[in-house]
């Protein structure tokens, strides 16, 4: 007879998604981070196994991702210098705000403006996000300086962002 997961468990199953975005968006590495929520899952268990009590399991997450994102950039040297608090304060409060505003509404607005976008922008989402290539790579496939791939593509996040933006001021989520 199987056992049932226990309750943050099942809870973390049911957030792994969003736990992942936050990763990716600390690391930048779908690979790194996987082994993120990966380690985060297994100090959700020690926790559990320790009877310790998490009230803000979601915030829980993201600071241990938050610590251990720290520690992968430190001993990788990935860059120079570690993000300054301010920017991982404000990744933090973006994916809090995300966790109150409800993250169907926002998929929702988010697929609705991806398919109002041109065909290439469209295709420079899919390069950068869906296959996850660096600039580099995108720059050579599609034949464009790296310079040109990272100016298209801060315009089109730009152009979702607005489109989703006033989606949701719409929908009364904004």
């Amino acid at each position: 007879m199987a056992e049932h997961p226990a309750p943050l468990s099942v809870h973390f199953l049911a957030d792994r998604a969003r736990l992942f975005a936050y990763a990716y968006a600390l690391v930048r590495s779908r690979a790194a981070a996987d082994d993120l929520v990966q380690d985060a899952w297994l100090a959700l268990a020690q926790a559990e196994a320790r009877g310790e009590a998490i009230a803000d399991l979601a915030g829980w997450c993201r600071g241990v991702v938050r610590n251990l994102a720290l520690r992968h950039w430190q001993e990788r040297r990935r860059i120079q210098a570690l993000p300054p608090a301010e920017l991982l304060d404000r990744i933090d409060a973006a994916f809090a705000e995300a966790d109150a505003a409800g993250d169907e509404e926002l998929l929702r607005a988010l697929a609705r403006c991806r398919a109002l976008l041109p065909a290439p922008a469209r295709a420079l989402i899919e390069l950068r996000y869906g296959e996850d290539l660096p600039m580099r790579a995108i720059a050579e496939r599609i034949r464009r300086s790296e310079r040109a791939v990272i100016t298209a593509l801060a315009k089109v996040r730009r152009r979702l962002q607005d489109c989703i933006d006033a989606r949701l001021a719409e929908t009364g989520h904004g």
